[in-house]
């Protein structure tokens, strides 16, 4: 993080899921699922731009990018920055005279320099987000404690409060419920997003199609095994497992066909993060990373290559 009197900057990192386990459905119609996230090198860059002077809004948003279309990202009230700095704003109101006082006359300017492209399971717009919050609680001398900081961020979306600290977590519940992990060892990751896509709630709802007639819930064997090789230092290759691959690639052949072409470049492992569309590869040889990178780079929507955090 970045700062000045009236300037902050702070990096957005994108995340993959090292594993994905759809566990079971609460009452409420979500369902709960059992995740180990991984935030990346690849990030976003959110500045947060301070004044006094009037603007027609409190908070403005907006979105650039010199190598992805944003054209279609939202900088009105749903926009999830604009969220996180409304619900911010509400909480401290209640909580901190002092910083209620000092906020009541500040307009704040909400830059986002996108690299995380959307719709592809990376959590940009929820890390982008925890970046705004975690600007302004700064900013303002840190009214919010860590655990209010994550309840706001809950209150934005289910995966926000990861990304207030980042780094390797097992993430329960609907993914609020957040255990820290050790440090991986680094890996370099290529990442391929194909031209298709589908979103959460579709893949959610076509995940409960496929398995309407069938006991899919499960004891999440799988993020089992990959915290067991996280928590004693172990490779993780040869574990990696994600339960919307066999939602997504049956509309989307392409993310097979990019998993498959990993592994033949050289990837230790292969798999679609959140609930895609993009895929991403692990490899422990940083050059083979970078020959894979150099051979499919121009044949999909979006590639690119960072290492793990």
């Amino acid at each position: 993080m970045s700062a000045s009197d009236s300037k902050i900057s702070i990096c957005a990192n994108a995340k993959i899921n090292l594993c994905l386990d759809i566990v079971g459905k609460l009452p409420n119609g979500y369902h709960e699922i059992k995740t180990v996230m991984q935030t990346l090198t690849l990030c976003d860059t959110v500045t947060l731009e301070f004044t006094h002077e009037p603007a027609a809004e409190k908070i403005l948003i907006e979105i650039n990018s010199d190598r992805l279309d944003v054209s279609d990202i939202p900088t009105n009230d749903s926009n999830t920055c604009c969220k996180a700095a409304k619900l911010f704003f509400e909480r401290i109101q209640r909580l901190d005279k002092t910083a209620c006082e000092r906020c009541g006359d500040i307009f704040v300017k909400i830059t986002v320099q996108k690299q995380i492209p959307q719709a592809a399971g990376l959590g940009g717009g929820s890390s982008d987000a925890a970046a705004v919050l975690k600007g302004l609680n700064s900013f303002f001398g840190s009214p919010l404690d860590k655990a209010a900081l994550c309840e706001t961020a809950l209150q934005v979306g289910a995966d926000v409060p990861f990304f207030i600290d980042g780094g390797t977590a097992l993430c329960c519940g609907i993914g609020e419920k957040i255990t820290p992990l050790p440090p991986i060892s680094k890996y370099h990751v290529l990442l391929v997003k194909p031209h298709v896509g589908m979103s959460t709630p579709e893949a959610y709802k076509r995940f409960d199609e496929l398995n309407e007639h069938s006991a899919y819930m499960h004891d999440a064997y799988s993020c089992s095994a990959v915290v067991d090789a996280i928590q004693s230092g172990k490779d993780l290759c040869g574990l990696l497992s994600n339960d919307f691959e066999c939602v997504v690639t049956g509309v989307a052949d392409e993310i097979l066909e990019i998993k498959d072409a990993l592994k033949c470049l050289g990837a230790d492992d292969a798999l679609m993060t959140g609930s895609g569309s993009c895929v991403f590869g692990l490899f422990k040889d940083g050059e083979k990373c970078a020959a894979a990178y150099s051979k499919i780079k121009d044949k999909y929507a979006f590639a690119a290559v960072c290492k793990t955090t």
